[in-house]
């Protein structure tokens, strides 16, 4: 049931970046992820886009009611200005030495308003929050 009412999203314009955002790099408490703007000939729905919202979640939460627990880290508004990539860098709400999870989630306008439909966007690889620098021991 949940591919139907997938289908039914992405066939009535709903838009979905199919590409994961990627890893440019990664310090303690400051991950900096890129991804590509929403393209027709590569990711699903119709635009035009209105806004972007980055999401993350340490890939261990889960909540009480067994769902993952996504943070919005920040949405972006502005898109009319020719980028080919969007860069975002976290540097609050990491915890030091764990593992994370990013999304970008798309939303979509018609007829000048933005669609109360959004499809989540694929996840990223595990990037971790390095802080703790192992020392080699003497022996």
């Amino acid at each position: 049931m949940i591919f139907k009412l997938t289908n039914l999203l992405f066939s009535s314009g709903v838009p979905k970046l199919m590409l994961p955002p990627r890893l440019q790099s990664a310090t303690c408490n400051n991950i900096t992820i890129y991804w590509d703007v929403f393209n027709k000939s590569v990711d699903i729905g119709l635009g035009p886009i209105k806004q972007y919202n980055v999401l993350y979640k340490q890939i261990t939460t889960v909540s009480a009611n067994g769902k993952t627990n996504w943070t919005n880290y920040i949405s972006i508004d502005d898109l009319h200005d020719g980028r080919k990539t969007y860069i975002v860098s976290i540097t609050s709400g990491l915890l030091q030495d764990v593992d994370y999870n990013f999304r970008v989630v798309v939303v979509g306008m018609e007829n000048d308003k933005l669609l109360k439909s959004t499809t989540a966007g694929t996840v990223s690889a595990a990037i971790r929050n390095t802080c703790t620098v192992n020392k080699p021991t003497c022996s």
